[in-house]
């Protein structure tokens, strides 16, 4: 529990960094912002041990669907799971489970209204620098060569619409509290007949449209020396090119 809310903390401190470039960096901190767009914050720590956390926050979410897009920031969310180039359908977790990670645990993702955040929580016993180029590849093809299976598509929306059925926000006046403005007609995970009705060509506009470098910020945090991590992310992600819509 200590862990995941010091994790927890870091993060926002991280994100709200991310967004709002006045905010104070941590000591033994690197940031730095590729000629892509691509931004990303590294940071020295020794605790958790063994451990370095990787997080890929792309600024869109919910509020950036059109009116037939609905819902699809979550499904997409869903899709990045199911395969990218060069590991489809469940291939990408299947490695990083054979490393010792757990699927919902230490590999998984949130929607929300303006951001979108994958985080993978890496095991450095041994082969440290193995599983992080694994998962900055990864992340590379996250951003430049997701899969759009058709048939994935169809199998992912029943497991979507399964987990809208579990949900509930537990707040009487949760519509009270966010208002009658364009948040309330953009929940994050969309609604049951959103999710019926978004097709693989809608979910591919999306994609194409917003998962550019120019929106992605890329947080590294563990037992990394921070400027030559910041060496690596340059060598890795240098090569994607900024495309789709403006910031």
């Amino acid at each position: 529990m200590l862990r995941k809310l010091a994790t927890a903390l870091l993060a926002v401190t991280f994100l709200q960094t991310a967004f709002a470039q006045q905010t104070a960096l941590p000591p033994h901190t690197v940031e730095g912002c590729l000629r892509n767009g691509m931004h990303y914050i590294v940071m020295t720590s020794d605790l958790p041990r063994h451990t370095v956390e990787v997080r890929l926050v792309m600024g869109v979410g919910s509020l950036q669907e059109t009116d037939d897009q609905q819902g699809g920031a979550h499904f997409l969310e869903h899709m990045v799971f199911k395969g990218v180039k060069p590991y489809p359908d469940r291939a990408l977790v299947d490695y990083f489970e054979r490393q010792g990670m757990k699927y919902g645990r230490d590999i998984n993702a949130f929607t929300g209204f303006d951001r979108t955040i994958f985080w993978f929580t890496l095991p450095t016993f041994y082969d440290a620098e193995g599983v992080i180029d694994t998962t900055f590849v990864a992340v590379h093809h996250i951003l430049s060569d997701l899969l759009f299976r058709e048939e994935r598509v169809r199998k992912e929306r029943g497991i979507i619409v399964e987990e809208l059925r579990g949900y509930s926000t537990g707040d009487p006046f949760y519509n009270l509290k966010i208002g009658n403005g364009r948040h309330v007609n953009r929940m994050p995970l969309g609604d049951e007949d959103d999710i019926m009705r978004i097709d693989r060509q809608r979910l591919m506009d999306f994609y194409q449209r917003w998962y550019a470098p120019q929106f992605a910020t890329l947080v590294v945090v563990g037992d990394v020396d921070a400027p030559q991590m910041a060496q690596r992310i340059e060598r890795q992600f240098a090569d994607l090119v900024p495309h789709g819509a403006k910031r």
